[in-house]
């Protein structure tokens, strides 16, 4: 079930896989995201990865830019597991790529961690 959104979160093994493809960057998208270049996957994708599972249910939000403000561009299930790359400068939220359906555009979006009121969305595997 999707809240709203059509992104598909990108497991590591396929982002190590688009890495190697020549994957250009292009501009922002009507939904928000930033593209992700073949540069930045590879980059990203040798420092490591860690896999979180979703804790919190039904799903959470995947956002466009890493801000409660931002757009909704997908979701993710409880007990999801995501790979994820990074945090952003607040240590809130985590980087995850992912594909908008119907498309070959490959983006970076994020999730937040934990929210106030409601506690941890995410846990480390």
């Amino acid at each position: 079930a999707v809240a709203e959104g059509n992104l598909r979160v990108l497991v590591a093994a396929e982002v190590r896989e688009l890495s190697l493809e020549d994957v250009a960057g292009a501009e922002v998208g009507e939904d928000g995201c930033l593209p992700a270049s073949g540069a930045e996957l590879a980059e990203l994708s040798a420092m490591g990865h860690d896999t979180y599972e979703v804790c919190h249910g039904p799903y959470i939000a995947v956002r466009s830019l890493p801000s409660a403000e931002s757009r909704i561009v997908g979701s993710c299930e409880f007990r999801q597991r995501v790979d994820t790359f990074g945090w952003d400068d607040s240590g809130m939220w985590r980087r995850v790529f992912g594909k908008i359906a119907g498309t070959e555009r490959c983006v970076s979006a994020w999730i937040l961690v934990h929210k106030d009121g409601v506690g941890p969305l995410l846990r480390l595997v």
